[in-house]
């Protein structure tokens, strides 16, 4: 079973499922921004937001993380998720790379959740 209210704050968090976050081994992808870095600034956000309290596995939320990570790299502006990893930014306000829509990047999010 899938935890709504924690993929819904994931959604929140980024502002839209169409942050929420496949690369290759090697990290990062054409952007430059690595994909840990970015999970980890995802994870703590939402966390952050959460109170802690994921409300599902620690697995679970791994793999959720991961995959929103990967979303976000896949399909941010290269520039405002160095500055989301960075912390002069809020995920909410990572905008599309060039060529991206929000409805783009929101059917890439529904494979996280």
């Amino acid at each position: 079973m899938r935890n709504k209210p924690a993929r819904s704050v994931i959604f929140a968090v980024s502002g839209t499922a169409a942050l929420v976050l496949s690369l290759t081994a090697c990290g990062s992808d054409d952007s430059g921004v690595d994909k840990a870095a970015v999970a980890k600034a995802l994870d703590k956000d939402t966390k952050k937001v959460l109170g802690g309290k994921t409300g599902m596995s620690e697995e679970k939320w791994d793999k959720l993380i991961d995959c929103s990570a990967d979303v976000m790299v896949e399909n941010g502006d290269p520039e405002d998720l160095q500055a989301f990893v960075d912390g002069k930014k809020k995920a909410k306000d990572v905008k599309p790379k060039e060529g991206k829509t929000k409805a783009d990047i929101n059917k890439a999010g529904e494979k996280c959740g």
